[in-house]
């Protein structure tokens, strides 16, 4: 890459970083601390986890699998459950992008602040697009949230690693099984809300085209991507693929990037 390119690059993920900074710190200033993460500290706390629409104040939308799993840390106290979650996605973050040099590290983490104040799993979905190559069944995690990124059977299907693609289904076979025996009205419920759910009347709402035409759109192109970086070896666009098999069109997913630098780190040589 010409130096002159790299710096305007550098320059322009500085301007991204700063600006999400901003947005970071006026929801602290607000109070809107982990104002995503309470939404699965609340569904531990109520006996109907979809209570709320899409875009709604403590809107869960995951899997009651998914609320389960995090019960041990959720049952307790809000403060204590959103000081463990939001170091845990600012660690993942930090994890992800250490094989960055400083200067191109700080702004993009810098970039990740509002995903750390915010609290959402799009960090975890990072520690799964690193890991799932070696440990496939970490691809039950997607699959039991955001349900279309799953991803990583596409790519093991098309490098033959028919062994992979069986172990990715059984994780989640076996993740919802658990969940479904311990709790199978939650599962009825969830099946039901992702059939009838509708965004609530907010301005963010009316902004965001339907899942299912979203999905027409944008899953076809993250299929090609996935086949394509698996027949030709580029691991790091599985993120990037990732960002098409997202449900909803948001700018915050891009922080599904960070991913990217500890992947090259992977295949890298050294």
């Amino acid at each position: 890459m010409r130096p002159a390119t790299e710096r305007g690059l550098r320059h322009g993920l500085w301007i991204v970083g700063l600006f999400t900074l901003a947005l970071a710190l006026a929801h602290v200033a607000r109070g809107e601390i982990g104002f995503d993460a309470h939404a699965y500290w609340a569904a531990a706390h109520h006996h109907h986890f979809y209570r709320a629409s899409p875009e709604s104040v403590d809107a869960y939308l995951y899997s009651p699998a998914f609320a389960e799993g995090i019960w041990p840390i959720a049952a307790g106290p809000w403060a204590f459950f959103c000081a463990v979650w939001l170091l845990l996605v600012a660690g993942i973050y930090l994890w992800l992008l250490a094989p960055l040099p400083l200067r191109w590290r700080i702004p993009a983490l810098l970039a990740c602040t509002l995903d750390i104040v915010s609290g959402n799993v799009w960090s975890l979905f990072g520690l799964v697009l690193v890991a799932g190559f070696r440990f496939p069944g970490a691809w039950a995690f997607p699959a039991l949230t955001k349900v279309t990124p799953v991803l990583g059977p596409v790519w093991f299907a098309t490098r033959g690693e028919w062994r992979n693609v069986l172990i990715c289904i059984d994780a989640v076979v076996a993740f919802a099984a658990v969940s479904m025996i311990a709790a199978p009205h939650f599962w009825v419920s969830w099946l039901h809300f992702l059939e009838h759910a509708k965004p609530n009347g907010s301005i963010a709402a009316a902004f965001n085209p339907p899942t299912a035409a979203l999905l027409a759109i944008e899953l076809p192109i993250a299929l090609a991507v996935t086949v394509w970086a698996a027949r030709t070896n580029r691991r790091w666009l599985l993120p990037v693929a990732m960002l098409f098999a997202n449900p909803v069109l948001t700018s915050n997913a891009l922080v599904i990037l960070a991913a990217i630098p500890r992947i090259r780190a992977m295949d890298s040589p050294d």
